[in-house]
């Protein structure tokens, strides 16, 4: 008969079981939620002792790294920013990531101090999260008590298909049982995302990344995304709209536009219709800033753009601008 508890299989065993150890003794902060592919609904979000929160490159939701206090300071209009890379800062595939301060949630809040108004911006953004996952971080954001909430909404999303990894190796069958594993897990979802990577070109594996995917993404369908897409993320929108209305919460919808080519060749802004139906949600408390009308009232708008999808610093600012303007022309100001 084999004998299964041979020198072998324990060493195996035991160098397993303590690399599990220390991957949760050790890594257990950085892999939080790391396997829910952002559908967990605290990865990413650190609560002190001392009253502050700390935003957390965690595996399963990499923020931008920033410290807040739970609740504003006095008379300081909080502005929280939501969405996908675009106001993350992504510059584009093989441009990296703009500093935060280059950013419209940084660039707004500063812009408000410049004039008076104690502001602060935090930017709630993560790479290509589409509208459902955007929510789940939305809902525990509102918990910190902003004064205003800015939702980057694009249709664009591959939050379904994040869904579908979430939930693989869910229960507990037997097949699923070395899954439970962190250190196991995460070599299958190397194996998986990076086999024969290292013989790739950069810019095949650049566009493993979900920033990069949206790019792609609007390269590919350049007349936008299909009616059905574009219901879903109006339905789930409006949900998280009323999410902050019900709790007094400002609300300023800003809708995606891409830097599109027609048949002549010719740049053209398009939006899958987005703005025009992110109109149904606007009325008390809740604004509207469409990226494509506010465009076109440049003259050459495509340089705002760093690639067809993302923008740079001159399409932050603008859009920073319209925000603060909307702000001042309503007399928004902190809840009391």
């Amino acid at each position: 008969m084999k004998n299964w508890f041979s020198p072998a299989f324990i060493l195996a065993v035991a160098l397993l079981g303590t690399g599990e150890f220390v991957a949760r003794e050790f890594f257990g902060r950085s892999l939080s939620g790391r396997f829910d592919y952002g559908f967990h609904p605290t990865a990413g979000f650190r609560e002190n002792a001392n009253g502050t929160v700390d935003l957390l490159k965690a595996g399963g939701r990499p923020f931008r790294p920033q410290k807040f206090s739970r609740a504003p300071a006095g008379n300081t209009l909080r502005i929280m920013v939501f969405g996908h890379s675009v106001p993350y800062g992504y510059y584009g595939s093989g441009q990296g990531d703009a500093p935060l301060e280059e950013v419209y949630s940084s660039i707004i809040a500063r812009q408000l101090r410049e004039t008076g108004i104690p502001a602060e911006g935090i930017n709630m953004c993560i790479n290509g999260y589409g509208p459902r996952r955007v929510q789940i971080v939305f809902q525990q954001a509102l918990k910190y008590q902003p004064g205003i909430v800015i939702l980057h909404v694009d249709t664009w999303s591959n939050d379904d298909l994040n869904d579908q990894r979430r939930k693989e190796f869910e229960g507990w069958s037997p097949r699923n049982w070395p899954m439970k594993l962190l250190i196991v897990r995460r070599l299958y979802e190397a194996k998986n995302e990076r086999i024969f990577g290292k013989w790739l070109p950069k810019s095949i594996t650049d566009q493993s990344s979900e920033s990069a995917q949206l790019t792609k993404s609007m390269d590919q369908n350049p007349a936008g995304n299909t009616q059905q897409q574009v219901d879903d993320t109006i339905k789930i929108t409006a949900a998280s709209v009323a999410m902050a209305r019900q709790q007094g919460v400002i609300v300023i919808l800003i809708a995606q536009a891409s830097r599109q080519t027609n048949a002549a060749g010719q740049y053209i802004l398009g939006d899958a219709g987005l703005g025009d139906r992110l109109k149904e949600l606007t009325g008390r408390g809740v604004y509207l800033i469409s990226m494509k009308q506010l465009m076109e009232e440049k003259s050459s708008w495509e340089k705002l753009f760093s690639d067809h999808a993302h923008l740079n610093r001159a399409g932050h600012e603008l859009i920073s601008s319209a925000v603060v303007t909307l702000i001042q022309q309503e007399k928004i100001s902190a809840p009391p």
